[in-house]
């Protein structure tokens, strides 16, 4: 059973930890190895930085049981041309050894409450196209394919959405 609540400054480590280690086993065979090692060096300071000065209208969520299993970023869509109806899951990271027994359901489910309590009623968000696993779990709970792509060093990203 786990809890989901608003991250700390103090859950930093755990989620960068988390971050890295499901990235790195999600991605581990489609990404190249030079990404995953700078990432493992970024995410720490990045998730200080954010949760230290949180933006305005963003949130971030963790599920933790005994102790911190997946987090979930979440609030405006950064696409300028987005009206502020549109929001955005940034990330959503589960540690492997809880995939699949609910953990990503109930922080994706804490998201999306959040953005409708500020406003949203549609939301989008980023997933790489090589990543089958998060393709159908967002398919499943009713995102799709909004026909629009970007690609970066990571490799080809697709844009999902849905009406919240």
């Amino acid at each position: 059973m786990v809890c989901v609540r608003r991250a700390t400054r103090d859950d930093a480590a755990a989620i960068a930890a988390i971050h890295v280690e499901a990235y790195e086993r999600g991605l581990g065979e489609v990404v190249d190895r030079a990404v995953l090692d700078a990432a493992r060096l970024q995410r720490r300071p990045l998730w200080d930085a954010l949760l230290a000065d949180p933006p305005a209208r963003q949130a971030v969520f963790v599920a933790e049981g005994e102790e911190i299993v997946g987090f979930v970023s979440t609030g405006p869509d950064r696409d300028p041309v987005s009206g502020p109806d549109v929001g955005e899951i940034y990330a959503l990271f589960v540690d492997p050894a809880r995939w699949r027994v609910g953990v990503g359901r109930a922080l994706l489910d804490t998201a999306i409450e959040y953005l409708r309590s500020i406003g949203v009623t549609e939301a989008r968000l980023w997933v790489l196209d090589a990543n089958d696993r998060a393709r159908r779990f967002y398919a499943a709970r009713g995102w799709s394919d909004l026909g629009i792509e970007r690609v970066d060093d990571r490799g080809t990203f697709l844009r999902l959405g849905r009406a919240l």
